[in-house]
């Protein structure tokens, strides 16, 4: 999910889009993750209970790539609209909805809500850098023994 509603690659799509309207633009493409996901039949069981697991990754990285200020504002704006849909899809259906559905749509429209009272909640975590250097007990690359100084 972290590389499908990444900051960069969504601006890139927004940007393909704008070059070539016969590319999906980043608004194509969450239309059609939520179509698979929230908007798809909810199935009965384990697999129910992954798909819901599915829904709440989608919509907290939407919430991410809307919060993120190292995102550009119109992937941001783009982000907000999306989640802005889905409330309304989610207060369309949640009357009608199944118990277990029905606590998922509630969390979903509860996280929402924290997201606009405070964005700065939802800014994904730092990446942790990774240290230069060989891996500790490697002495550079001499594990390849191919008898060539690295």
């Amino acid at each position: 999910m972290s590389y499908l509603l990444d900051g960069e690659r969504a601006a890139r799509l927004i940007e393909y889009k704008a070059r070539d309207s016969r590319q999906p633009g980043f608004m194509a493409v969450v239309d059609k993750l939520l179509e698979k996901t929230w908007k798809a039949p909810l199935p009965e069981g384990y697999k129910g209970e992954l798909q819901t697991m599915v829904n709440n990754e989608v919509m907290r990285y939407l919430l991410q790539l809307a919060a993120s200020t190292n995102t550009s504002k119109i992937v941001r704006g783009q982000a907000l609209l999306k989640l802005e849909e889905l409330k309304s899809f989610i207060n369309a259906q949640l009357p009608t909805a199944e118990p277990n559905l029905k606590a998922n749509m509630l969390f979903a429209l509860v996280q929402m809500d924290a997201f606009k009272a405070d964005p700065s909640k939802f800014q994904a975590p730092a990446s942790i850098a990774i240290p230069p250097g060989a891996p500790i007990g490697m002495p550079n690359m001499d594990f390849l023994n191919d008898e060539i100084v690295h």
